[in-house]
């Protein structure tokens, strides 16, 4: 089985902002793809844990951006699983531009979700069975934050209701939008006239059709954001972000 996966990817029309750079929450749904296709490979995806009543949820995230890429390019995306720590799994990603340069780094933090009583559950033990050990030559990146800073008052808002084309195969408001609201909150000057860096988010709890969720932003200082996504008094997501020139 493949201790790694790696897969080509072009940047599309679809992708982008208005200055034609990849989005954050365009870059993250490729990262899941091409982490879908790796589970696939090892017989670990959606179709092979439904019969155990049990699916991944992502719950950390942290991408380090050191350049966004740019329509058209050819970028090659990696990715493999990093370690098993009690109850939760770790998956790192790299993506390389044509020139084989590192641009984005991430890591996340995934758990197993009981699909009938929708809370986490215990790894068994034929899961990392069929996971290889670490790639040669690769080691592990850094792990994600496990606190993030207070939320304090919101400097904008953004309200949203889920709808059905937001929903993944968990029935619940699929994690990359998660980080589109939660951008989408951010003061347009911020959008305008920097880039993201560094994002950080945890998943608190699901989102599910029709629910009405407010999406805020904090500005911190003049490049630190906090962010949280909510359902009235229910948090369902917090994260920062820093951003550059």
């Amino acid at each position: 089985m493949l201790a790694d996966y790696r897969q080509s990817y072009t940047v599309g029309a679809f992708d982008i902002d208005a200055y034609k750079r990849m989005t954050a929450p365009a870059l993250l749904r490729v990262l899941n793809e091409v982490a879908m296709q790796h589970v696939l490979a090892l017989k670990l995806s959606v179709w092979d844990l439904e019969p155990h009543k049990i699916a991944w949820v992502l719950l950390r995230l942290e991408i380090r951006i050191h350049r966004l890429p740019e329509l058209g390019e050819q970028l090659s995306i990696h990715t493999q699983p990093s370690g098993f720590e009690r109850v939760f799994t770790y998956r790192d990603y790299r993506v390389t531009d044509a020139e084989g340069k590192l641009i984005v780094e991430a890591a996340t933090t995934w758990v197993l979700f009981n699909i009938e009583n929708r809370r986490p559950t215990r790894i068994p033990s034929w899961i990392p069975e069929r996971i290889p050990s670490q790639a040669a030559g690769e080691e592990p990146l850094f792990r994600p934050a496990s606190t993030l800073p207070d939320w304090t008052a919101a400097d904008q808002q953004l309200r949203y209701t889920v709808g059905w084309h937001d929903l993944d195969f968990n029935w619940h408001l699929n994690n990359t939008h998660f980080l589109r609201l939660l951008l989408d909150s951010v003061p347009s000057a911020v959008l305008r006239e920097k880039t993201p860096q560094l994002i950080r988010l945890h998943y608190k709890a699901e989102a599910a059709l029709d629910d009405e969720v407010l999406a805020e932003t904090a500005v911190l200082k003049d490049k630190h954001c906090v962010h949280q996504l909510r359902r009235g008094d229910v948090v369902l997501a917090q994260a920062e972000s820093l951003w550059i020139d």
